[in-house]
């Protein structure tokens, strides 16, 4: 499979064939129809990681080291997820028998049979009694970091007429107190969520940030308000809890045991290309991507990065969303960015983009959306390029977080037109 790239790559020129076909890349990987596509490069990743299935949607754990597109409920593709490391502190995640701490009384399991979103019978239904008043179910002792954002999400779904129009949670620090008291869970687009009205299974989400000195944590995953009329024992299906460093819910973490936290490891998804790539003075690279379900309030996000193993020279497409503009695009030579184009406008949660950059040693293009923009030429020439990195600066850093639907490599500078007519 890389052979095929690399003897595509050594026959190249740098500047574009007269007779060209602007939509035939010399590299294309198109992960939008779910398979795994030809030239898809080095991929790892040291854990098993849960994706949704094509067809039926249904949650599944994938191996370690499997590639692997997820899909949406419904089961239709999204594309390659690229997601950074991220552990569960919550244990039992899939059962709310024990492990976790229920006010009494007024909480009863019905059900510990019922269909859950990984199609298996283990979700549980849970009836929560007519007496006026608070129910809550929690896990004590969850150590964490002080200063330090988090994501607290769960699946539900009514399980009658009287199941709550909303679900509660709340978290004390053992310094700072009450953190959240009362928050109500959003769905993963910011809807409000309203299990009564919901005809399946949804995932909720609240974030908050520990205080200086929090190191235990007391997390109360549901919370429910009773409003002691007649006929209202309100029903709940529960599962799938995760308590996770990180402004927003990353895809499910398992841990059925009785303590413990349990890590996904990150995507790795590497394509070597031939050393004759590095004289290339001219080229384009077109990234399709989906934004994941929260965005940063600073840091950068990257989506793709061509460069040299040591990260000195790079050329760059990522999401950085603060400092009134919301991605980059650019390159640096011996580790210092020569050219750094930033489109205006802000990005928003679960958003399709089309982001382009096109280079040459006389200036380069890029494309936002079907916007193009200009840049100055960089005196220090273009960079040495050897592996694509897709979804992620290096390693140990900077993952888009999101969902790249295809990549795209031409050898040369794509003019303004195409970049406009590609990126529309």
């Amino acid at each position: 499979m890389i052979e095929s790239i690399t003897q595509r790559l050594s026959t190249s020129t740098t500047g574009r064939p007269a007779d060209a076909v602007s939509d035939r890349a010399l590299l294309d990987l198109d992960f939008s129809g779910g398979a795994v596509p030809a030239d898809l490069g080095v991929y790892s990743r040291a854990s098993a990681k849960w994706l949704r299935r094509a067809g039926d949607g249904q949650l599944g754990a994938i191996a370690a080291d499997t590639f692997h597109a997820d899909h949406d409920e419904a089961g239709r593709p999204l594309g390659y997820s690229s997601e950074e490391q991220r552990s569960n502190l919550l244990h039992d995640t899939e059962t709310f028998q024990s492990g976790w701490t229920k006010s009494s009384p007024g909480i009863s399991l019905i059900s510990a049979m019922e269909i859950a979103p990984d199609g298996q019978a283990d979700g549980e239904l849970w009836e929560f009694d007519q007496t006026a008043g608070t129910r809550q179910v929690s896990q004590a002792s969850i150590a964490c970091a002080g200063n330090t954002t988090y994501s607290l999400s769960i699946w539900v779904k009514g399980g009658n007429a009287n199941a709550p129009t909303l679900l509660r949670s709340r978290v004390t620090g053992n310094v700072s107190g009450t953190i959240i008291g009362g928050a109500a869970y959003t769905k993963l687009n910011g809807d409000t969520l309203n299990p009564r009205a919901e005809s399946g299974w949804v995932r909720g989400a609240v974030s908050f940030t520990t205080g200086a000195g929090d190191t235990t944590l007391t997390v109360t995953a549901v919370e429910v308000q009773t409003d002691g009329g007649p006929n209202s024992d309100a029903q709940l299906l529960l599962w799938g809890t995760m308590l996770e460093a990180g402004l927003f819910p990353s895809s499910y973490i398992a841990n059925p045991g009785a303590s413990g936290t349990v890590t996904r490891s990150a995507d790795i998804l590497t394509i070597p290309v031939a050393d004759r790539f590095a004289a290339n003075d001219a080229g384009t690279i077109l990234v399709e991507w989906r934004s994941p379900a929260g965005l940063k309030a600073s840091g950068q996000s990257y989506i793709l990065m061509a460069g040299n193993v040591d990260t000195t020279e790079q050329i760059g497409i990522n999401a950085n969303h603060n400092n009134g503009h919301s991605f980059d695009f650019g390159w640096r030579i011996g580790g210092v960015w020569k050219s750094t184009l930033r489109p205006a406008g802000s990005a928003a949660a679960l958003t399709d983009y089309r982001s382009a950059i096109a280079w040459a040693r006389d200036g380069s293009r890029i494309a936002f959306n079907n916007g193009v923009s200009a840049s100055t030429a960089s005196a220090d020439g273009v960079p040495a390029v050897e592996e694509f990195r897709i979804g992620y600066l290096t390693p140990s850093s900077s993952w888009s977080n999101g969902w790249i639907r295809r990549l795209r490599y031409w050898p040369y500078r794509l003019g303004d037109g195409d970049l406009a007519r590609l990126t529309a």
